[in-house]
């Protein structure tokens, strides 16, 4: 047994080797205060709360080391006392129930990644994000309303929909504004859009609703609400479960952003009408500990944690334009030309749909 844990320790250590060749990360045959976890990282689906649960339980932990899609990580004990009683008592073990066996290595420092674990990633413009938007009570409230209500899945495999004030078509991203849905906003919500309406972001009383219903696994693709057919501000409300939404730029700049249960977010500008925004199908997310205040253009990044999905409710406001888009060189002309005010996504022609717009989706 005792072989098979120093076979399984070089293994994991040539691993690291391989996978961060450029590493100042130097193996100790000494022991250390730092020690190197194989088979302990967040590709392993290990936490960093899993491994202080255990870790502390011989000692201060003074810091962990995780980052994505890393099958490994590492922990830094006060003392090193502290760190030979973790690793004898958790070499060659479970953490978890559901772990993989780890196996220790001392190191004689942890990994200079300072930049990586207190970044700060900016935020696509004209995006914000609004924690503890509705109360607890509040979030109860709407769930136990819609779980009162139908919600199909017209057909979608990624979740269950409902559609208010007009039906959103998933392969247009478009509505037909000639038929109107005899199912009006609930006016349980009144209360959710007087608040929106209070923002100085939202200009639009919204008369569309989607209501979206996931399950853990479950997604959408990325994409970008059709540009024509409604006014600037697209607008979500999450329930009862955190998810990580994507977003991307047609330049390859990416940002993942975590939406809190009760949290309102809010696509204006360029994060509506460029990025496009999704959410990838699977049950657990990999966050860097994100930290959200009011109207932030930063997301303070604190360390990855991984997350467990549960159902998700999410509520999705739009203003239906119902009018032809005003894009086009012309609009832009005289813009230049008289400095008229025009509606704000008129600033964004290239990426406008109006050559394609239908009216009467099929």
């Amino acid at each position: 047994m005792e072989r098979k844990c120093r076979r399984m320790q070089a293994r994991t250590r040539a691993k690291f080797r391989d996978m961060e060749p450029q590493s100042d990360v130097e193996f100790s045959d000494a022991p250390t205060t730092c020690l190197y976890v194989g088979n302990g990282g967040l590709d392993c689906g290990v936490g960093s709360a899993d491994l202080m649960k255990a870790f502390s339980l011989h000692g201060p932990v003074e810091r962990i080391v995780l980052e994505r899609r890393k099958p490994f990580g590492f922990v830094k004990m006060k003392e090193i006392c502290q760190a030979v009683e973790a690793f004898e008592a958790l070499n060659g073990k479970k953490i978890t129930d559901s772990s993989p066996i780890i196996y220790l290595s001392y190191v004689n420092n942890l990994p200079d990644n300072d930049a990586v674990l207190h970044s700060k990633v900016r935020l696509p413009p004209g995006l914000c994000l609004y924690p503890d938007f509705i109360t607890s009570d509040e979030e109860e409230l709407l769930m136990k309303v819609f779980d009162e209500m139908p919600v199909k899945s017209n057909g979608l495999r990624h979740r269950r929909v409902s559609h208010y004030g007009y039906e959103f078509f998933y392969g247009m991203n478009d509505v037909d504004v000639t038929r109107p849905l005899d199912k009006d906003i609930p006016k349980e919500l009144d209360f959710v859009i007087e608040r929106m309406m209070n923002l100085d972001s939202i200009q639009w009383k919204p008369n569309q609703l989607t209501v979206n219903d996931y399950e853990p696994g479950q997604g959408i693709p990325a994409h970008v609400d059709t540009h024509s057919a409604f006014e600037d501000a697209i607008c979500s409300l999450s329930l009862h479960s955190q998810v990580v939404m994507d977003f991307r730029h047609p330049n390859g700049s990416t940002c993942s952003v975590l939406l809190q249960p009760k949290s309102f977010l809010i696509m204006t500008g360029e994060s509506r009408y460029i990025w496009t925004h999704g959410i990838t199908p699977r049950k657990t997310d990999v966050i860097d500990g994100t930290v959200f205040a009011p109207n932030e253009k930063l997301l303070t990044s604190v360390g990855s944690v991984i997350l467990h999905r549960k159902r998700r409710v999410s509520l999705t406001f739009r203003t239906v334009r119902g009018r032809p888009c005003e894009c086009g060189t012309a609009i832009l002309y005289l813009r230049l030309l008289y400095l008229i005010s025009l509606p704000h996504h008129t600033d964004f022609p290239a990426y406008c749909d109006r050559k394609t717009y239908r009216q009467h989706p099929e």
